[in-house]
Parts: structure tokens; sequence; C-alpha cells
């Protein structure tokens, strides 16, 4: 049978080695919260519990799937991929900005050669 929020707790609790009221304490929350525990905490109580416990997997918490503790160096690695992401595309949209400026600036010249050609042709035509 798959472990409860509670459960799962529990168990951060003794890895880590902290005392089940003291963390209730951390959290803002009365003693024996924890023991009685019976479903999922209210978001505003999670939030409290992630905030006390920084390295503590949400997703692990609240579901089971995947490692008790957040690995902090992919989540650093992460960060610097999305400011890297954000910076490229920052990159790009400047670029666009630039390309569209460059068309918009072809386009009047080929309107002037346009008009240029066609009083040529005028000349010859008359010539």
């Amino acid at each position: 049978m798959e472990k409860t929020v509670k459960e799962r707790l529990l168990e951060y609790l003794k890895a880590k080695k902290i005392g089940r009221n003291k963390f209730e304490r951390l959290i803002g929350a009365s003693d024996g919260y924890i023991t009685n525990l019976k479903s999922t905490p209210r978001q505003s109580k999670l939030e409290k519990i992630f905030e006390a416990a920084p390295d503590l997997n949400e997703v692990w918490l609240l579901t089971g799937k995947g490692e008790m503790f957040v690995d902090k160096e992919k989540e650093v690695k992460h960060e610097e991929q999305i400011s890297t992401l954000t910076n490229t595309i920052r990159l790009l949209t400047e670029a666009i900005h630039n390309k569209d400026e460059i068309i918009t600036k072809l386009e009047k010249h080929i309107e002037q050669m346009e008009l240029h050609i066609a009083e040529l042709e005028k000349i010859n035509y008359n010539q």
C-alpha cells in the first residue's frame, strides 16, 4: 500500500533527524498536528512545510514519486538553462525587430527604384 503524506512527512523528519514537535512549531502548527493529519494539508500549511523544509521534494511528499530530497545541482542547472533560454529569446526578439526594420527600409527603397525605373521607361518611350 502506498504511503500517505503524513507517513512521507514523518519519514522525511526521521531522515533529517528533526523532531515532530519541533517541526510543528517551525510550521506554526499545534502539537499533534502531524500525528492527527488525516489527508493532504491545506495549501497554506503546505507552503509553510516547504518553506521550513526547502530540500523536501514537493512531488515526493504529495505523490510518493521521485526522490525525497530536491536535487539542488539539477535545480541550479535548470535555473541556468532558463536564464540562457531567456537571454536567447531576448536576442532573437531583437534580431526579429531589426529584421523587420531592414525589410521596411528595403521595401521603401524598392518602391523608389520602381518609380525611378518607370520614369526612365517614360523617357525611353518618348525618345
